[in-house]
């Protein structure tokens, strides 16, 4: 989960970054730093967000000062990257979280920062052997 979060977060100030410096601005990165984050399912976690040098970026994904992240967004989160999620899936899925506007770009940025990660998750080694119960009843 951190991973995914630090890779939301990472993409959310390198498209930040290049929106002010296209407008004129000359901002840039300054450093990372780390806070417990507490999740519902996940535990307590450390994440590593980056600073930018005029301290006016805001991660929308994990706010400044917020500690927990809800079920909710740990849910999304994961189901997004999961299920291959398309652009407009993505966007969709921020608007109604977040109740705000993505551009496409954003989302891509974002989407690209993840998947190293998600790639190798999914290239992990499996175990041969796989216990599990299946159980199933009827109650009358």
């Amino acid at each position: 989960m951190e991973h995914l979060l630090e890779s939301i977060v990472e993409g959310e100030l390198e498209n930040y970054l290049n929106e002010e410096n296209a407008s004129g601005n000359s901002n840039r990165r300054n450093g990372k730093t780390k806070k417990a984050v507490r999740g519902l399912n996940t535990g307590t976690f450390e994440l590593e967000t980056g600073w930018d040098r005029s301290g006016t970026f805001e991660p929308k994904v994990v706010p400044k000062r917020q500690l927990i992240c809800t079920e909710q967004l740990e849910g999304h989160v994961l189901s997004m990257y999961a299920k291959g999620m398309s652009t407009p899936e993505i966007n969709e899925f921020i608007r109604e979280m977040y109740a705000m506007e993505i551009s496409a770009t954003e989302i891509s940025r974002i989407t690209e920062s993840v998947l190293p990660a998600v790639n190798e998750w999914r290239s992990r080694s499996l175990e041969t052997v796989y216990p599990f119960v299946f159980l199933d009843c009827m109650h009358i």
